[in-house]
């Protein structure tokens, strides 16, 4: 049902889509392949070259994940099927996440920060101050991340939400 909403994510200019389901563990393996040249080393510009041993790689920094979308996507689903646990709470209930949750995770020797965030949803609909705390909170972890993850419910993706949560990241 949802293979339509692949091909029109294509029109966003955000790169390939990952179809995944985390619920049923299918598609992962490509979230993974998708990640792994960002999770490579790379030199900064600015920073002076590597002094190690001879052949040594440098140490590397944890990669920061963010998990960004709507409430109810699958955000904090996805999360615990890369960690492989029921580590986060979900349930059919939106917001259960009411801020942004860091998790250190390793992959293939590299640590990864996910950040497990609370839904972003229209900013009229907001009104208690949890709500709006929140939604900062997600915003602060969307500017800090180096790597933003846009979940969206396949049911109704490319709702005009989504779309505005994309061009908050591309932004930040």
């Amino acid at each position: 049902a949802a293979e339509g909403g692949i091909y029109e994510s294509f029109a966003l200019g955000l790169g390939d889509p990952v179809p995944l389901s985390a619920e049923h563990g299918t598609g992962v393996a490509d979230l993974f392949d998708a990640l792994r040249p960002h999770i490579e080393f790379k030199q900064p510009e600015d920073t002076p070259e590597w002094e190690g041993e001879e052949g040594e790689d440098p140490p590397l920094g944890p990669l920061k994940l963010a998990i960004v979308g709507r409430p109810n996507a699958g955000k904090s689903t996805l999360i615990n099927r890369l960690l492989g646990e029921d580590r986060l709470l979900t349930g059919p209930e939106a917001g259960i996440t009411r801020d942004s949750i860091e998790i250190a995770w390793e992959y293939e020797g590299r640590t990864i920060k996910l950040v497990d965030t609370a839904g972003l949803r229209k900013k009229a609909r907001v009104h208690e101050s949890l709500e709006k705390m929140s939604t900062s909170d997600t915003i602060r972890s969307i500017r800090f991340a180096d790597i933003v993850a846009l979940v969206m419910d396949a049911r109704d993706a490319f709702e005009k939400q989504d779309l505005q949560i994309a061009d908050l990241c591309i932004r930040e």
